[in-house]
């Protein structure tokens, strides 16, 4: 099982992942520590739901949202018309680097 939350880099904050949909068997937490393990997984999940902790965004046609996939907690709502979504993958340290040739970081 993945941890919600890692440190990958030194010094680089951490990642977190959360997706209620999808756990696995909960095999890495001592069974004494199981009941309170998911009563802090619907705290955070109360938390993270809380409206106040929400930013919606609603893109036009043609815009595009980049995110750090393992930082950002994204997600999107019903939807009716048509539409495109695709998604695809950048290696962090590719992006990094171009951002640094370009002088944006």
């Amino acid at each position: 099982m993945i941890p919600l939350v890692t440190q990958t880099f030194k010094n680089s904050g951490q990642d977190f992942q959360y997706n209620i949909h999808d756990r696995a068997c909960l095999d890495t937490v001592p069974m004494e520590d199981v009941g309170r393990w998911y009563s802090a997984l619907r705290n955070l999940t109360r938390y993270i739901r809380d409206p106040a902790s929400e930013y919606w965004v609603k893109l036009k046609p043609g815009q595009i949202l980049l995110t750090y996939n393992w930082r950002v907690l994204h997600g999107r709502s019903a939807f009716t018309g048509r539409r495109r979504v695709a998604g695809c993958y950048l290696p962090r340290d590719d992006v990094i680097s171009r951002a640094r040739v370009l002088k944006v970081i």
